[in-house]
């Protein structure tokens, strides 16, 4: 049988060390989470929520070394806020803020899940679309279209606009880099554009 002897000075020193530690781990947590909120502020577009630019960007960049890799369709589609400007010039600016919130809302609500949505510009968004090719990522970004056009978005009171997108979307090829890709994507959301708008095109 062994007895413990417990001296007052040693459950003090007990008891502050546990305390230390209690309190380290407190520090860790509130740095680690800390550390959390400035990734999130780095990487997401403060109006709506999604991936900003940068982290679009960088996504873009992740995504097209996946698909390298394993050999697989990887597309990318851009597009942008038919009348953006007149909505705004219409009815503020606050307004317009509300319809990019709307819009990227939908948008994320509509693509597949292993999609990313991204704002690129004002009003302009982007979608990266692994395993896609150009075809499969148009009829994602066609129901995309038909989703936002059917859409009445009210802006208070009895004022409701209606909101339509266009849309550009390049299948990535085997040689070229992001740079290449989006401006592939970019004349083909050009094309729509000037087509007519409210239209999804494929880059050739």
């Amino acid at each position: 049988m062994y007895l413990l002897v417990m001296t007052t000075a040693g459950m003090c020193l007990l008891f502050t060390t546990s305390l230390t530690v209690v309190a380290l781990r407190r520090s860790i947590a509130r740095e680690r989470a800390f550390q959390q909120e400035l990734r999130y502020i780095a990487q997401t577009d403060e109006l709506t929520g999604i991936a900003n630019r940068r982290e679009f960007l960088a996504a873009l960049d992740r995504s097209i070394a996946q698909a390298r890799r394993n050999r697989s369709d990887f597309s990318l589609a851009i597009f942008d806020i038919d009348h953006f400007k007149s909505i705004n010039d219409s009815y503020g600016h606050a307004a317009g803020d509300d319809v990019i919130r709307r819009v990227a809302k939908l948008a994320v609500g509509t693509v597949r899940a292993c999609d990313l949505v991204g704002r690129i510009g004002g009003e302009e968004f982007g979608v990266l679309l692994p395993n896609a090719d150009a075809p499969d990522a148009g009829a994602v970004c066609e129901r995309l279209r038909a989703a936002i056009h059917i859409e009445a978005m009210e802006l208070g009171g009895d004022i409701t606009v209606p909101v339509t997108i266009s849309s550009g979307v390049a299948q990535l090829d085997p040689i070229e880099n992001a740079n290449k890709l989006m401006e592939r994507a970019d004349r083909a959301l050009y094309e729509a554009k000037h087509g007519g708008r409210d239209q999804v095109r494929l880059a050739a």
